[in-house]
């Protein structure tokens, strides 16, 4: 048990899976500078109805950001390192799978876009880590171009009909304004 008050940094990660709703086993590893730190989250509880915490915590010192984390999903699954990223925060890690896939149907398609058009580009925020595809906390032109390149729609297919048509501009001119 930890008394008195800290002045360092900190940062936390909440790992997802494409299975289940939490990375049950995902080991996220971190540096800062020159320090590594890792932690594990286990499948299951510590005794009768125990529950391990899910969000893995990370003290940094007196460390101003964190250089990279690599999270590593069970069973040979993909592995993602993150770059640059932010302090004080709790920032959720996707699977490369399930980057784009914003209502979390599996598809990569309307509902990520239109998640894109609000927000734009720049820094990501908390909420908007699904469509940092490079894992470099900046939402820019290069993630725009990886969300295309798994989009289940058209550009401009905006009624999600599968071409590029007449509906589409209703729909466009009807959001006008708005």
């Amino acid at each position: 048990m930890a008394t008195g008050t800290s002045t360092g940094m900190a940062t936390s990660i909440s790992c997802r899976t494409t299975t289940r709703p939490r990375g049950h086993e995902a080991k996220p590893g971190q540096a800062s500078q020159r320090r590594t730190q890792w932690r594990e989250v286990l499948c299951g509880g510590n005794g009768y109805l125990g529950q391990n915490e899910m969000t893995l915590h990370f003290g940094l010192g007196s460390h101003a950001f964190v250089s990279s984390i690599e999270v590593r999903w069970p069973a040979g699954g993909p592995v993602r390192t993150l770059t640059n990223v932010p302090i004080r925060t709790a920032w959720t890690v996707y699977p490369p799978s399930r980057l784009g896939d914003v209502d979390g149907d599996g598809v990569v398609g309307l509902a990520g876009w239109t998640q894109f058009a609000a927000y734009g580009t720049g820094t990501v925020t908390p909420g908007r880590e699904m469509l940092d595809f490079d894992g470099n906390f900046s939402i820019d032109a290069a993630d725009i171009a990886a969300f295309w390149s798994r989009a289940s729609v058209r550009s401009g297919d905006r009624d999600g009909g599968g071409a590029v048509g007449a509906a589409d501009l209703a729909v466009l001119l009807s959001a006008w304004g708005a």
